[in-house]
């Protein structure tokens, strides 16, 4: 008895593990997130459930006159208004470790030359 290859379960395993390859590297540098996906996040949401929500942080920063850390994500469906600027969505949190406030701003890209 011959067994015979399924070429779509090949195709399949090769597009898992493409989308797994995909997922490893995303969270190794933080996620660019959708415009919709922002509407995922909000006031009250732990650190955790911010990562559950949207992935993890393109930077996380604590800003001196802030009582808690601030997470930034590239928006990626948004196209800015000038040129070498990137959309951001930043994520602020309180001193509680929970959301205290979110929202879009633009900021300048910076290149290494």
């Amino acid at each position: 008895m011959k067994i015979k290859p399924n070429p779509s379960a090949a195709q399949w395993l090769l597009a898992a593990g493409l989308a797994f390859g995909m997922a490893s590297a995303n969270a190794a540098g933080g996620y660019a997130i959708r415009h919709q996906q922002e509407q995922l996040v909000t006031a009250g949401m732990t650190t955790d459930e911010v990562r559950q929500a949207i992935g993890s942080p393109i930077t996380r920063a604590q800003y001196r006159n802030e009582s808690g850390p601030t997470w930034t994500y590239h928006v990626a469906d948004i196209m800015p208004a000038l040129p070498n600027n990137q959309v951001v969505f930043d994520v602020n949190f309180g001193a509680s470790g929970r959301v205290a406030s979110a929202g879009e701003s633009t900021a300048m890209e910076f290149s290494g030359d």
